[in-house]
């Protein structure tokens, strides 16, 4: 960095010399990358401004439901727009299905780590496509493979990947994580009006 230190061998100094020239091929910043990082700074920005802890943040103007009284119903006045909309539709799911009767929280009652465990590791597995994850495109972008031996030698990581996690969470993965009990943090479904909205 202030140039001491020993001599760059001749290996460091063509190194260098091609990250330079590889530099110099992006060219300048275009506006999608612009776009980008303006959207990035914005994005932290409000995770970092939204409840600092030393002063209000700006989720202090939006209305907090008051979890000090027992709530009535699934929809409060305070809740969102959105998981409004959700709890609405999840009473005319079951209203739909079920007829309106009260089998819908034994058909549900499970354990949402037994269903969220098991999706969020095999969300890790696509190795099919160029776009499946940052290493699969790179490789792509230089020419050397084509997309049908890039699924050819995925599909079988894939389907390994699947079965082990499968298993894993099936067998040792109940007893250890206590997959076979409904947890007290998760919604009790049985409480939720079934008349729909």
């Amino acid at each position: 960095m202030f140039r001491c230190g020993k001599e760059k061998t001749a290996r460091e100094q063509a190194s260098a010399q091609v990250i330079k020239e590889e530099y110099a091929k992006l060219g300048p910043i275009s506006y999608p990358e612009i776009a980008t990082l303006v959207l990035f700074i914005l994005m932290a920005l409000l995770w970092f401004t939204r409840e600092p802890g030393f002063i209000p943040g700006w989720s202090s103007l939006f209305p907090q439901c008051d979890k000090s009284t027992p709530e009535r119903s699934p929809v409060d006045s305070c809740t969102p727009a959105l998981q409004e909309a959700q709890a609405e539709s999840t009473g005319e799911w079951q209203q739909s299905t079920h007829g309106g009767e009260d089998t819908t929280a034994e058909a549900i009652h499970v354990n949402p780590l037994y269903i969220l465990i098991p999706t969020t590791l095999c969300t890790s597995f696509a190795c099919l496509l160029p776009v499946s994850n940052p290493p699969n495109a790179i490789v792509y972008s230089y020419g050397h493979l084509n997309v049908i031996e890039m699924v050819k030698a995925g599909l079988g990581v894939n389907i390994i990947g699947v079965a082990v996690v499968m298993l894993a969470v099936t067998t040792w993965a109940v007893p250890l994580l206590n997959l076979s009990t409904y947890p007290s943090w998760a919604p009790d479904l049985s409480t939720v009006n079934n008349t729909g909205p």
